[in-house]
C-alpha cells in the first residue's frame, strides 16, 4: 500500500489548528475595527452637522444685530397731525424702542460668540472623530467638555 504524500502527525495538527486560530483571530479584530471606525465616522458626521448649525445660527444673530443697529430701526415715523402730548409720548417711545434695540443687540452679541465657540468646539469634535475613524486601532483621548 502506497503512503500518503504528507502524514498527519500530532505536530503538523498543531501547526494547522494554530494557523486557522490565527486566521480566526485576524478575521474578528478586522470586524471589530470596522465597526469601530464605522461608529466614529458616524459622530464625526454627526459634529460636521452640529457645526454647521451654529455656524447659521451665528449668521442669523449677526444679521439680528445689524438689523437691530440700522439707525432707520431706532427713529419713528414722522407724523404731522401729532400734538405736543402726542409727540413727547412718540419721542418716549423712540427711546425706549432704542433702549429696547440696544438690548436686543447686546444680548445677540453674546449669542454670536457662544455660536462661534460651539462651531469652532464642533469643528474639533469633528477632525478628533475623523482621525479616530481613519486610525480605529488607536486609543482615544476623552472628549473636552463642551463650551458654557
Amino acid at each position: 500500500m502506497r503512503s500518503p504524500l504528507m502524514r498527519f502527525t500530532v505536530r503538523r495538527l498543531m501547526i494547522v489548528i494554530a494557523f486557522v486560530g490565527v486566521l480566526f483571530g485576524l478575521g474578528l479584530e478586522a470586524t471589530r475595527l470596522a465597526r469601530i471606525s464605522a461608529t466614529r465616522r458616524k459622530a464625526a458626521e454627526s459634529y460636521t452637522a452640529y457645526e454647521a448649525l451654529s455656524r447659521k445660527f451665528s449668521a442669523m444673530q449677526s444679521q439680528r444685530i445689524s438689523a437691530a443697529i440700522d439707525p432707520r430701526n431706532t427713529t419713528p415715523p414722522a407724523n404731522d397731525l401729532l400734538t405736543d402730548r402726542d409727540a413727547k409720548r412718540g419721542e418716549q417711545l423712540a427711546k425706549a424702542h432704542a433702549e429696547d434695540l440696544a438690548k436686543a443687540a447686546a444680548m445677540s452679541a453674546g449669542m454670536v460668540t457662544r455660536y462661534q465657540r460651539n462651531a469652532a468646539y464642533w469643528s474639533m469634535m469633528n477632525k478628533k472623530y475623523a482621525d479616530a475613524a481613519r486610525y480605529p486601532w488607536r486609543e482615544m483621548e476623552p472628549d473636552p467638555p463642551p463650551p458654557e
